[in-house]
């Protein structure tokens, strides 16, 4: 049975302990959703453009494929980059050709950031076809087809053109498409095990139902599993909390704290006490049952060992032994003695002054 302290290093080691992250990623979706469906049904994340804290326009990140075009249409970095400019905002080509050095940056930087931005949901996408939001827009999406060229009217009469379709959208597409054949798939075999139970009896297609019913739950909307693949959990972590972090952290600082701990008796220094007095006992314990089974072997056998002697073989042992305990009591006497004139010397000595 393993002690506590054996118990938490090997909850360490598998990994058992960790962060129960089923709240979080339900947060996480709930979150993640919406800016989903904004990509889909619109065609990108717009957002207003300001300037002295008034809206002049609209701006949105270009996808990856519309930048690809335009670095096969233009050579030079500053035509791709004024090209971009025009599709990513709803600002007229006077306008763009007008700005300044400063405000030229300034939308570079920000058309720059949406691009990342919209960059960091790309990975989300698969698991945010198994979301009932994505099931709803897919009844409705999947009647049309993927349009490249589009253009979206801003409420303020205002446009945005879009050139291809997004990375997101095209993935979306896909992944939903191979969803419903697997629906449609796994009613199929449904019904093709009902048919075989009817033959072969429900026993016999049991583990063909139970294998359709696992397939099933991996189906159904809104479950966590595709997230926790993905999803992240980040911990801010604290060197300061009394367990040392010599591997994290094995700067000068973190050695000097290490060192520091280990003189302050800290909760690392504790636990490794606590854990090496532990494996100490449970390896006495071990011993302890080692001897004992030792011990009762060797009862048992001289228990079970019987030896026949003649009468005159039993005469001569009770002799060998009389003769040892003889022995004995001559060295015992003999020692007495001994030790009587010892003293006698010793007090002769001393009465002379020796």
């Amino acid at each position: 049975m393993a002690t506590e302290g054996t118990r938490i290093m090997e909850d360490i080691n598998n990994g058992s302990i960790a962060i129960n992250k089923s709240s979080y990623i339900r947060d996480f979706r709930v979150t993640i959703s919406p800016i989903f469906e904004e990509i889909l049904e619109v065609g990108a994340r717009i957002r207003p453009l300001k300037a002295s804290n008034s809206v002049i326009g609209w701006v949105r990140g270009p996808n990856m494929y519309e930048r690809r075009l335009i670095n096969s249409w233009y050579e030079d970095s500053i035509s791709r980059i004024v090209a971009i400019m025009k599709i990513a905002t709803s600002l007229d080509n006077t306008t763009i050709e007008n700005l300044d050095i400063f405000e030229f940056k300034s939308l570079t930087r920000l058309i720059s950031e949406l691009i990342r931005a919209d960059l960091t949901l790309y990975p989300y996408v698969s698991a945010y076809t198994t979301t009932s939001s994505s099931e709803s827009l897919w009844a409705i999406l999947k009647k049309r087809d993927i349009v490249d060229k589009k253009t979206i009217d801003m409420l303020d009469g205002k446009k945005i053109d879009i050139i291809s379709t997004s990375e997101h959208t095209r993935l979306w597409y896909n992944l939903c498409s191979i969803r419903d054949r697997s629906k449609i798939r796994l009613d199929e075999s449904y019904n093709a095990a009902m048919i075989a139970s009817s033959m072969i009896g429900r026993k016999g297609a049991s583990t063909l139902m139970s294998g359709l019913n696992k397939i099933s739950k991996s189906l159904v909307p809104n479950i966590d599993e595709p997230w926790k693949e993905i999803v992240r959990v980040e911990i801010d972590k604290n060197f300061d909390d009394g367990w040392g972090h010599a591997h994290e952290d094995d700067s000068d600082e973190g050695l000097l704290r290490e060192g520091q701990g280990m003189l302050d008796f800290d909760i690392h220094e504790q636990f490794m006490d606590k854990f090496y007095k532990q494996q100490m006992e449970e390896e006495q314990k071990r011993n302890e049952e080692i001897e004992d089974k030792v011990r009762s072997i060797e009862i048992n056998s001289i228990e079970d060992s019987v030896s026949i002697m003649t009468e005159a073989e039993l005469n001569r042992l009770q002799d060998i032994n009389a003769q040892r305990r003889r022995d004995l009591a001559k060295r015992a006497v003999d020692s007495v003695v001994e030790n009587i004139e010892k003293l006698e010397n010793r007090e002769q000595r001393i009465i002379l002054g020796d």
